[in-house]
């Protein structure tokens, strides 16, 4: 058999007997075949403890195998999932002269004995077990992934991250949900990805790239592991971006980096909040009001999660299909409508959100995509009830995301640290008009003083010492890192920047005698809009 893989690499597998009746079959580079040492090697240790090769004989095994061939096939061999020539790759669907090898852990694989009925209803149950509205926005991202080619999303990925305190469920119904491309997820912890101590990123980096156009789960992020929020805004960037590190061979050449298009689902109990760029490529879900029957419902869909493979199947035979290919086109006309429509919302709900227009392309993406599940002739009639559920799940989604994402910005986070040390007491601003300013020179301990408050009730702010007390009350890390011409940047957006200088934003002025470079600020930024 010549097996050929997708980078063009050519091998001979070579099955037989031996003269004595031993079982052969082995895997050798094509290139070694006419290797006399290397083919030898190749079949002492596979012929068995008497299977003998003779002196000389080693020159004749080659000619002697392809005289003794009389059929051989062609097979191509994939190491991923995907698509490949309008054909979705997945174990146990594949097309004649087709291979598809995945690591032993990516339980990824079709279940011809799944019944479609049966996973049909665990299906149902999975949607009401934690909550119409929480589940369904949710589950439409493990049906996006394998549609996201056909639409042109690849580029357009985003992250899924489930969030809830402990006990409300969430590793549980995403094995669940997994269990769509694979029958063993639901019932075996040990195929999950843990954060963290369960693995590096750099081994969940290796794991993407061979789940294209699949839902990777990447469980239980903490942020006091796995390199903490750091690791995980890298790692979401590095899947999400669409390719693997970059490495050198051993001749210091640039290797091939391998393409990544999973879709990451991340679970944990605290969600990374502190880049804006990271939160606006995931789509937030919390976890919290359940019914009171949720671990009922969620054990019936464990119960025939061994059916939701027939769910997934038939999900990826509608997207081969051209049925199926004309519905995604359909469907995308709406897309920019529905961009548009979410972005303006998104700034009606809070006009100082960030990156607007990525949020509201993940949020009309997994629209779009509901809109095409509805479509399917067998998943269409038990999703169709809950289109009301649906549209308020994705409309708390996009509230929660425009919070976020405007909370998350550091100037907000670096203003509301100046309002605290102010309120506490911690940091003092004095009255320039006061009789404590005039009998004050700089010569003498400040007390905390932060800057000065003009007539105007702005106020000068001295840049460093603000800084540093800022960075003694949030910690080193709060403000991921945001360098102050960029923190003062979004402060003049905000609308926070008094005057600035002729060379910058800070002013030079006259404090105290002596000229020093201060930062200006409105009233605003010290008291709070509306005080």
């Amino acid at each position: 058999e010549e097996i050929i893989t997708e980078s063009g690499n050519v091998s001979f597998r070579l099955q037989g007997k031996t003269i004595l009746g031993e079982e052969i079959d082995t895997l050798i580079p094509a290139g070694d075949m006419e290797e006399q040492r290397v083919l030898k090697a190749t079949l002492s240790a596979v012929s068995g403890p008497r299977g003998t090769i003779y002196p000389r004989m080693a020159q004749h095994l080659a000619p002697a195998i392809r005289m003794l061939t009389s059929d051989w096939k062609k097979t191509h061999r994939y190491e991923r999932t995907g698509w490949a020539d309008g054909t979705f790759l997945l174990p146990g669907r594949e097309r004649e002269g087709i291979q598809i090898v995945l690591p032993p852990k990516l339980a990824y694989r079709a279940h011809p004995a799944a019944d479609l009925s049966l996973g049909l209803e665990a299906l149902e149950s999975l949607i009401r077990s934690v909550g119409v509205e929480t589940s369904l926005p949710a589950l439409v991202a493990f049906f996006q992934a394998p549609m996201a080619h056909l639409a042109k999303w690849r580029s357009e990925r985003y992250g899924l991250f489930i969030q809830s305190r402990t006990g409300k469920f969430k590793t549980s119904w995403c094995q669940v949900a997994l269990s769509l491309y694979g029958p063993e997820f639901a019932s075996h912890d040990e195929l999950l990805h843990k954060w963290g101590e369960g693995g590096t990123r750099n081994a969940i980096m290796n794991i993407a790239t061979y789940l294209h156009d699949m839902p990777l789960l990447i469980d239980n992020f903490k942020p006091n592991t796995g390199d903490g929020v750091t690791g995980f805004v890298n790692l979401l960037h590095n899947i999400l971006e669409g390719s693997d590190k970059e490495r050198l061979d051993r001749n210091s050449k640039l290797r091939d980096s391998k393409p990544i298009y999973a879709w990451p689902i991340f679970t944990g109990e605290d969600v990374p909040d502190n880049d804006p760029a990271s939160l606006a490529r995931i789509l937030l879900t919390r976890f919290q009001d359940q019914p009171e029957d949720a671990g009922y419902l969620l054990g019936q869909a464990q119960r025939n999660a061994e059916h939701l493979p027939a769910v997934g199947c038939s999900w990826l035979d509608f997207l081969e299909s051209d049925e199926g290919i004309q519905c995604v086109q359909d469907a995308l006309k709406e897309f920019e409508p529905l961009r548009d429509h979410y972005r303006d919302h998104l700034r009606r709900l809070r006009d100082d959100a960030v990156n607007i227009q990525r949020v509201a392309t993940n949020l009309a993406t997994n629209h779009i995509t509901w809109q095409v599940l509805n479509q399917h002739p067998h998943i269409g009639p038990v999703l169709a009830p809950f289109s009301a559920e649906y549209e308020a799940g994705l409309q708390r989604i996009a509230a929660e995301m425009a919070h976020v994402t405007a909370e998350c910005v550091a100037a907000i986070q670096w203003i509301r640290a100046l309002r605290e040390l102010v309120a506490s007491g911690q940091g003092i601003i004095i009255d320039r008009s006061s009789k404590e300013y005039q009998h004050r020179d700089r010569k003498q301990d400040k007390d905390g003083s932060l800057g000065i408050r003009l007539e105007d009730h702005s106020v000068w702010l001295f840049p460093e010492i603000t800084h540093k007390a800022i960075e003694q009350l949030l910690g080193p890390k709060a403000l991921a890192g945001t360098s102050h011409n960029t923190l003062y940047k979004q402060l003049d957006d905000l609308g926070y920047i008094a005057s600035k200088g002729t060379d910058g934003t800070l002013v030079p002025k006259n404090v105290y005698g002596t000229t020093a470079r201060v930062l200006h600020l409105t009233r605003q930024a010290i008291t709070g809009s509306g005080e």
